[in-house]
């Protein structure tokens, strides 16, 4: 953790506020979150590929090429593009589990800050992989206002306004101490809370 990503986190908690759990994402893991896109933009590129030797056997004239570079980049930012970013963007994620709240930084050159109070989370969901990884998603109360994303009424259960917690080591182990951590503040608890998922 850099020193300018420990002093965002320490400038953000009360005198009584007590840190239960700190971690980062895996690299691979992270970096591999969205390998479905990279498929994707494989298949793209045969068929942009495709298109050029079409092209080419056809004796079309030179514009006809030209329609070629914008799927290009779009198959580039599809297989390797969004892989750089993540691995930019990595350094600066790091999770943090106190007794009122998680807090995550992230962003690409400078480190960014969110908040959710426990009270907020209304639902949790556990996507173990291999090695013990895995996510953790947050669904927030709906209405509820974070400064960064707001949780409409209608978006789906898992939607752009959740915080997800990706690529954890030990992430049985995590979910259940969050688990813990909401249920002491509130006895009810989120829905859909139980023991952890088996891992595969």
């Amino acid at each position: 953790m850099t020193a300018r990503i420990h002093q965002l986190l320490t400038a953000q908690l009360s005198e009584d506020e007590q840190v239960l759990w700190t971690g980062r994402p895996s690299g691979s893991a992270y970096l591999a979150r969205n390998w479905m896109l990279s498929v994707v933009g494989a298949f793209w590129l045969a068929l942009t590929l495709m298109w050029v030797a079409g092209v080419a056997s056809g004796g079309l004239p030179l514009p006809f090429y030209f329609v070629a570079i914008p799927l290009l980049g779009i198959a580039a930012w599809m297989i390797v593009g969004h892989v750089l970013l993540a691995a930019v963007e990595l350094p600066n994620v790091h999770y943090v589990l106190t007794n009122w709240r998680v807090l995550m930084t992230y962003g690409l050159w400078r480190p960014r800050l969110r908040t959710i109070p426990l009270s907020k989370i209304a639902e949790l969901d556990l996507c173990p992989r291999a090695n013990g990884y895995g996510d953790i998603r947050l669904g927030l109360e709906l209405g509820y206002w974070d400064g960064a994303r707001w949780a409409k009424a209608g978006v789906s259960a898992w939607g752009p306004h959740d915080m997800v917690l990706r690529g954890i080591p030990a992430c049985a182990q995590v979910y259940a101490q969050l688990t813990q951590a909401i249920r002491a503040g509130d006895p009810g608890g989120p829905k859909a809370m139980g023991p952890p998922p088996a891992q595969p």
